[in-house]
C-alpha cells in the first residue's frame, strides 16, 4: 500500500512537471511587432496578407498589428485593390524601389527576429478605352455603360466593346492596340461572314484602343451596277451620265457602286470607266481595292 501510494505521488509530480515546461517554454516564446500603415484611402486602398507555419494573417486597417514568433520565416503580400496600385513601399522606414506601379508585390522576411513596420501609399489609376471604327457600320462600349465610344476605366476593370455592320456589309478586321483578332476563331470562313462581334477584354491594364473596319463594298451588289440587275454594261454607263447631268436620282446604294474610281463623287470619270470595263479595256474598278 505505501508502495502504490508513492508511486502515485511520483506520477502526478512528473504530470506536474510536465505542464510546468510546456507552460514555460510558451511563456519563453519570443513575439515581435508587425505594424502595417497606409495612406489616406480616398487616393486607392489595398491590404498586405502575412503567411508563416499554417498561419494566413490579412492587415487591412491603417496602424494594423500582429504578433509573430521570433525567428519564423515570412511571406508577405502586398495587394491592391481593384482599381488601385501600389506606388510606394516603405520598410521599416526605408524606401523601397520596385519599379512601375503594381497590383501586386512580394516579400520574403527571414528569421523574423524583431519589430518591423510596413507603410504602403496605394493610387487610383486608370486607363483610356476607346472603340473607333472604319467603314459601314456601329460601334459601342457595353460595360461600362455608356453612350461614348471612349472610357476611362480603373486598373482591373472590364472592358466590353459591340460592333455591327450595316445591312449588306460585313466586318473585315478587328485590332486591340494594333494587334489583329483571328476572326477565324470566331467563325468566319471564305463563306461566312461576320456581321456583329462583341469582345470581352478583362483585367484592363493599359491604355486600350480596339479599332474595327468594316467593308466598304456592299455583299449585296458591285461597282459599276447602278440598275442593280448583276451586270455591268453600257445601260449603268448611261444611267450614272444621267445622274452627272442632273436627269436622275441615285439612292445611297447607286451612290456607292457608281463612285467606281473611289473619290468619293460620281463624275463622268465613272461613267466613262465603266465604259472602258465594258469594252474590257479594264478588268477592275480602283474602289474595289479601298
Amino acid at each position: 500500500m505505501k508502495i502504490k501510494f508513492i508511486s502515485m505521488l511520483l506520477c502526478v509530480f512528473m504530470f506536474f512537471s510536465a505542464v510546468s515546461l510546456t507552460v514555460g517554454a510558451q511563456e519563453n516564446t519570443e513575439l515581435c511587432e508587425f505594424e502595417y500603415l497606409k495612406r489616406d484611402v480616398s487616393t486607392g486602398d489595398g491590404y498586405v496578407l502575412i503567411e508563416y507555419a499554417e498561419e494566413k494573417i490579412t492587415l487591412s486597417g491603417d496602424r494594423d498589428t500582429t504578433q509573430i514568433p521570433k525567428g519564423e520565416n515570412i511571406k508577405v503580400t502586398i495587394k491592391a485593390v481593384p482599381g488601385s496600385v501600389i506606388t510606394e513601399v516603405v520598410y521599416d522606414g526605408v524606401p523601397m524601389g520596385f519599379g512601375d506601379p503594381a497590383q501586386e508585390l512580394n516579400m520574403t522576411i527571414e528569421n523574423f527576429g524583431s519589430d518591423h513596420s510596413l507603410k504602403i501609399t496605394y493610387e487610383i489609376q486608370t486607363y483610356t478605352c476607346s472603340v473607333k471604327s472604319i467603314g459601314n457600320g456601329s460601334v459601342s462600349i457595353i460595360e461600362p455603360q455608356t453612350d461614348r465610344t471612349s472610357v476611362s476605366l480603373p486598373v482591373g476593370e472590364n472592358f466590353i466593346f459591340y460592333a455591327e455592320a450595316q445591312e449588306g456589309f460585313e466586318i473585315t478586321a478587328i485590332t486591340v492596340n494594333g494587334e489583329a483578332i483571328d476572326l477565324t476563331k470566331y467563325g468566319q470562313t471564305d463563306v461566312i461572314k461576320i456581321t456583329r462581334f462583341q469582345m470581352e477584354l478583362p483585367q484592363i491594364t493599359e491604355t486600350t484602343d480596339v479599332l474595327v473596319v468594316f467593308s466598304s463594298a456592299s455583299s449585296k451588289g458591285k461597282f459599276g451596277d447602278v440598275n442593280s440587275d448583276d451586270k455591268v454594261n453600257v445601260v449603268d454607263a448611261t444611267l450614272i451620265q444621267k445622274f452627272v447631268a442632273g436627269l436622275v436620282d441615285f439612292d445611297a446604294n447607286q451612290s456607292l457602286y457608281g463612285d467606281v474610281d473611289g473619290d468619293l463623287r460620281i463624275t463622268v470619270k465613272d461613267a466613262t470607266a465603266v465604259q472602258k470595263y465594258t469594252a474590257g479595256i479594264i478588268s477592275s474598278f480602283p474602289a474595289e481595292n479601298r
